[in-house]
């Protein structure tokens, strides 16, 4: 796997998550509970008082943390060759961020070239005043 994230591929951005699961039986959310969070128990989950997604699953001595733990080493390993996609493009592209740039470069290498806070903060107060809340 980590040959694979570190090697140039067709993916733009990989994010990594462990299994999210909540353990609670509300009518109203039940059409959109998956299987595994309406009966834990039939599939070997286990769930600490108090802490929803923290499950544990006994049988193959795994746990939400360890899962958590690989998943933000997988997400160090790949986060540095993450490039912006998707909804953040046309966001990005809002901001100002030139278009070659968003092709051309990772995210990381955007936030150190860009002042991205600053030129929302400049977008935003651009919008404002086109509505008339700034003279």
């Amino acid at each position: 796997m980590k040959n694979y994230l570190e090697n140039n591929n067709p993916i733009d951005a990989l994010h990594f998550f462990p299994l999210m699961l909540f353990h609670y039986k509300q009518k109203e959310l039940e059409p959109y509970s998956s299987e595994f969070s309406l009966n834990p128990e039939i599939y070997g989950y286990e769930f600490k008082t108090g802490k929803q997604s923290h499950w544990s699953l006994t049988s193959q001595k795994l746990t939400y943390i360890m899962c958590l733990n690989i998943a933000n080493k997988f997400s160090e390993l790949r986060s540095p060759m993450n490039k912006i996609g998707g909804f953040q493009m046309i966001t990005s592209l809002n901001t100002g961020i030139e278009l070659q740039d968003l092709y051309n470069y990772t995210q990381q290498e955007i936030e150190q070239k860009y002042d991205i806070p600053k030129m929302n903060t400049d977008k935003i107060n651009e919008y404002k005043r086109l509505v008339g809340l700034y003279k």
